[in-house]
C-alpha cells in the first residue's frame, strides 16, 4: 500500500472506554481528525431520495443490481448490507464508493431463496447487515476469488447454506427462506444488545470481543455515516454472540487496547502482501489479505482508508487443547487452498518464462553433453 497509508491510519486512531454486556465487549473507535473524502451512506441516501436501487431489467438477474446515485456525493455501500424488495432481497458482495450522479451495476448475493417475484419495484434499506461470522466467511471466499481468479463472482450456494444454518440454530422460520426473518424473530434479544452499546460522540467504528476473544473490527471514516450503521453492525455480531454465551466477564481498557494494537500491528505487517484491485464499480481500491490468524478488507480512496472490516480466525495463543471450531477449520482449508493455488501460479509463470527464452543456447548445451557421452562411450569401446 502506497505512502504508508496504514501507518498514518493507525496513528490517527483513538479509543474510547470499553462497553460490556453479557458476553460482548466493544471498544469504540473515535475520530481524531476530519476525513478528506465526502460521501453519504445508504440510509441517508434513501431517506433523501438520492438513490434508487432496482433490478437490472424487468426479468432481473440474481447476481446484479442497478444503483442510480442521483446525489451530489458518492454513496458508500458496505459488504453484507442488505437491500430489501424487488424480486428478492440481496446483500452487497463488496464495499463500494459509488460516484455521484451516475448509474452503476453492482455484484450482489441473494438472501431470500424462496422468492423470485416483485414485492416492490425498488429496493429499500432492510436495516440488516449479514451475521458477522457468515459475513466474514463470505468475505473470505470473495477474497479467494479476487486474489486467484481476479473475479467478482459470488458463492451463492454457500450464502444460502449459511442462512439455513442460522434459521436452524435460532429455531426461526421463513416462508421465503429470508435472512431478515431470522433477525426479525430474534428482535427482542438483539434490541437488548443494541441498547447496551449506544453510539458514542464522534464514533467511527468499534472493535468487538466475544467471550473474551478478539472477534472483529468495523470502521467507516465519516462519523455521520457510521452512526447509521452502528446498530446494524452491533446486531450483526450479537446474533452470533447470543448463541454461544461462555465468558461474561468484563475486559479492562488496557487489555482491549492491547488486543487492538496487536491486530493493527499484524495488519501493518501484512501491508506488502495485500492484494490490490480497482473496485468493480465506483471510486478507490480494494485491499485485502488472509492469513491463518486473521483477514481484513479495506476500501482506500486517494490514500485515505474509507472502510475497514477485519476478523480474527483464531486466537494468537491457545492456552488449552480445545479442538478447533468448524469456522477455524474452514478458514484453515481456505488458506491452504490459496497457498496451493499461488504455488500453481508460480509454476506456470516459470514455465512460461522458460518457453519464452531462446532455445538455441539450450540446444547447444544439450548437444555438447550428448557429444561428451558419445566420446566416453567410444573410448570405452
Amino acid at each position: 500500500m502506497e505512502n504508508n497509508v496504514l501507518s498514518r491510519f493507525k496513528d490517527s486512531l483513538q479509543f474510547g472506554e470499553p462497553i460490556h454486556f453479557k458476553n460482548v465487549v466493544t471498544l469504540p473507535i473515535l475520530t481524531t481528525k476530519p476525513p478528506t473524502t465526502d460521501y453519504m451512506g445508504l440510509k441517508e441516501a434513501m431517506q433523501k431520495n438520492f438513490v434508487e436501487v432496482e433490478e437490472i431489467s424487468e426479468g432481473g438477474s440474481v447476481p446484479n443490481l442497478k444503483v442510480t446515485n442521483k446525489g451530489k456525493k458518492p454513496l458508500l455501500l458496505i459488504d453484507g448490507e442488505e437491500l430489501e424488495g424487488a424480486k428478492q432481497n440481496r446483500i452487497c458482495n463488496y464495499t463500494l464508493l459509488l460516484e455521484a450522479e451516475k448509474e452503476h451495476i453492482i455484484p450482489v448475493s441473494c438472501t431470500e431463496r424462496g422468492r423470485w417475484a416483485y414485492k416492490t419495484r425498488k429496493f429499500k434499506d432492510s436495516e440488516v447487515i449479514m451475521a458477522s461470522k457468515a459475513r466474514h466467511a463470505h468475505n473470505s471466499r470473495n477474497s479467494l476469488n479476487l486474489v486467484n481468479n481476479f473475479s467478482y463472482s459470488n458463492n451463492q450456494s454457500e450464502v444460502w447454506s449459511d442462512i439455513e444454518t442460522y434459521h436452524g440454530k435460532l429455531k426461526t422460520s421463513s416462508r421465503t427462506r429470508a435472512m431478515k426473518d431470522a433477525f426479525e424473530q430474534s428482535r427482542t434479544t438483539l434490541d437488548n444488545y443494541s441498547k447496551a452499546f449506544p453510539l458514542q460522540a464522534n464514533q467511527t467504528g468499534m472493535i468487538i470481543f466475544v467471550n473474551g476473544k478478539f472477534e472483529g473490527i468495523e470502521y467507516v471514516s465519516r462519523p455521520e455515516v457510521y452512526a447509521n450503521l452502528h446498530n446494524k453492525l452491533v446486531k450483526s455480531y450479537a446474533i452470533d454472540a447470543m448463541q454461544d454465551i461462555k465468558d461474561t466477564n468484563a475486559m479492562t481498557a488496557s487489555t482491549c487496547q492491547y488486543e487492538a494494537t496487536q491486530f493493527f500491528d499484524h495488519l501493518q505487517s501484512q501491508e506488502s502482501q495485500m492484494s490490490k484491485k480497482k473496485t468493480i464499480a465506483g471510486l478507490g481500491y480494494d485491499f485485502r489479505f488472509m492469513t491463518k490468524a486473521s483477514n481484513a478488507n479495506l476500501l482506500v480512496n486517494e490514500e485515505e482508508v474509507i472502510y475497514l472490516s477485519g476478523h480474527e480466525f483464531a486466537t494468537r495463543v491457545k492456552n488449552d487443547q480445545t479442538p478447533p471450531t468448524a469456522e477455524e477449520v474452514e478458514q484453515s482449508n481456505l488458506i491452504e487452498q490459496l497457498r496451493q493455488q499461488r504455488q500453481q501460479q508460480r509454476r506456470q509463470q516459470v514455465e512460461q518464462q522458460l518457453q519464452s527464452q531462446e532455445e538455441e543456447p539450450l540446444l547447444s548445451f544439450l548437444d555438447r553433453i550428448k557429444a561428451r557421452y558419445k566420446a566416453k562411450a567410444k573410448a570405452k569401446a
